[in-house]
């Protein structure tokens, strides 16, 4: 294992590895486009939880969009998020991710997701993407995930994802103060793919960001402020081309 060691410096990765997967067959069209979407219902408006069955849409006129109690995109569903929203959990809540999440916000109305207080780490649990079912994907761009990771739901980070099916995009986003101490992380990833561009990981506990398996792209992106360690990248994890 590689575990890339900072002490209050800002870090800067840039991978540019290219290596192909296991037995020498090619990338997939999957590995290098967002996930589909189909076309969503009418405009939701909040407070939110249980289970998201049929595509909605959470819209700007209705933000900010309160989460009550956890929310399941369930397989097969999405859920998508307009420019400008801000979504605010309370205390336990996060979104459980087993069909698709589309958040793309743009420079001028980026999308919040935070606590319903907005106030420190460990304060909601955060997006959880898991692709154990069949999807799990996420896009997120010009996005900022801050004060994610309470520890009531298992893994303590902003941004986590797992299984193989899963896909998540980030891009021109910022993810935040996550929870602090040990085995607490900006991002945590096991056995998914990431591609993470022109991003800010910062103020996480003891990882900004740490893969397992899977794969990664990680370019033009800086983690910064970790209590122990930028980056933690097992060496079996597939490293891309950005």
């Amino acid at each position: 294992m590689r575990d890339l060691k900072q002490r209050g410096l800002v870090l800067c990765l840039l991978l540019a590895l290219s290596l192909a997967p296991a037995g020498g067959g090619q990338v997939s069209a999957r590995d290098t486009q967002p996930p589909g979407q189909t076309h969503p219902d009418a405009c939701i408006a909040g407070p939110h939880k249980g289970t998201i069955v049929t595509s909605e849409e959470w819209c700007l006129a209705d933000s900010p969009h309160q989460l009550t109690g956890t929310v399941v995109v369930a397989n097969g569903a999405t859920l998508t998020i307009e420019p400008g929203v801000v979504v605010q959990a309370c205390d336990a809540c996060g979104i459980l991710v087993y069909g698709d999440l589309v958040a793309v916000g743009s420079g001028a109305a980026p999308i919040l997701f935070t606590s319903a207080a907005d106030s420190g780490p460990g304060e909601w649990a955060g997006l959880r993407f898991n692709g154990y079912l069949s999807d799990g994907d996420g896009l997120l761009e010009y996005v900022t995930v801050r004060y994610g990771g309470d520890p009531i739901q298992g893994i303590q980070a902003n941004v986590s994802a797992y299984y193989d099916n899963t896909q998540v995009t980030i891009a021109h986003s910022q993810i935040l103060s996550a929870t602090q101490g040990a085995a607490t992380y900006g991002i945590h990833s096991a056995n998914a793919h990431l591609v993470i561009s022109d991003t800010v990981i910062a103020g996480s506990g003891e990882y900004g960001l740490y893969q397992s398996r899977g794969s990664l792209v990680l370019a033009g992106s800086t983690i910064a402020h970790s209590e122990g360690y930028a980056a933690r990248v097992d060496p079996v994890t597939v490293l891309r081309d950005a």
